[in-house]
């Protein structure tokens, strides 16, 4: 999985509506390690909608892709934000940003569509 380095989210709400956090810069533990070192059960109790997401990409990605990973958002309201980040028409961002409980905020989030992608 990628590795995630750089200054720690600091995980609290901020004037974005509630969002998941702060994104100053790449999350000390990306959801993409945390997912990887959680056990399957432990990942669906603590974060439902991104194991979901998960097991989705799981279907169209080979298990030896050597890609990276992109959280696809779409906002159906143009400078909506959570997760730490203003959110308008669609936008990939690189998925070593975001921290497993800012990604479960975005995915919640019913003004905003969000796919996790393999991009090669």
């Amino acid at each position: 999985m990628a590795k995630a380095t750089g200054k720690l989210s600091t995980n609290t709400p901020s004037d974005d509506q509630g969002g998941a956090g702060d994104m100053a810069g790449p999350a000390a533990v990306s959801f993409l390690e945390e997912a990887s070192r959680t056990a399957k059960e432990d990942l669906r109790d603590r974060y439902p909608l991104l194991a979901s997401a998960f097991e989705r990409l799981s279907k169209t990605v080979s298990s030896d892709f050597d890609g990276r990973f992109v959280i696809r958002i779409s906002a159906k309201k143009d400078g909506f934000r959570r997760g730490g980040i203003e959110h308008s028409s669609t936008q990939d961002h690189d998925a070593d940003k975001f921290t497993a409980d800012q990604v479960e905020a975005i995915l919640g989030e019913p003004l905003l569509h969000v796919e996790l992608v393999a991009v090669s």
